[in-house]
């Protein structure tokens, strides 16, 4: 009886400390949120084409994204812009599936004007029917490297 009482007691113990990754000073609500460094910050927005301009602001830039068709139809040419509210280098733009795995599709951007960039691209359908892109865009703001994440629908009619 006793054993039973002290592998239970190691159980919860070993579990709490998976949980807290092992720092005594973090609040569990604190380990399970995603790291962040200095010089990067991630937050994902959902974006509907239809309704919206896609806005995320990190670090004090706001870009936006909007796409060429607000359906994002599958095996279709796609183009998108970004627009940056301060000067950026390094811009850089991939899409990948959210929730499985596609492959990474990587784009080429061009300057289009002063902030403004644009991206052609076309990206394979999905048998599932709800398919979730993510465009991962990467850009450097005064030595600060920044990544922004835009989730949409693929195939998104509305009806």
């Amino acid at each position: 009886m006793n054993l039973k009482f002290m592998l239970v007691g190691l159980v919860c113990l070993l579990s709490v400390q998976l949980l807290t990754g092992c720092h005594q000073d973090q609040t569990i609500d604190e380990a399970l949120q995603p790291k962040k460094t200095a010089s990067s910050a991630i937050v994902a927005t959902f974006c509907n084409f239809y309704d919206e301009l896609c806005i995320q602001t990190i670090a004090g830039n706001e870009v936006s994204l909007t796409m060429s068709q607000a359906n994002t139809p599958s095996e279709t040419p796609l183009s998108a812009t970004i627009t940056s509210q301060l000067p950026v280098t390094n811009i850089k733009m991939t899409l990948s599936g959210r929730d499985m795995f596609m492959g990474v599709i990587p784009t080429q951007i061009t300057r289009i004007a002063d902030r403004v960039y644009e991206s052609e691209f076309i990206y394979g359908s999905c048998s599932s029917g709800n398919m979730i892109w993510r465009a991962k865009i990467t850009l450097t703001v005064a030595g600060k490297d920044l990544y922004y994440y835009f989730d949409f629908k693929a195939d998104n009619n509305r009806t």
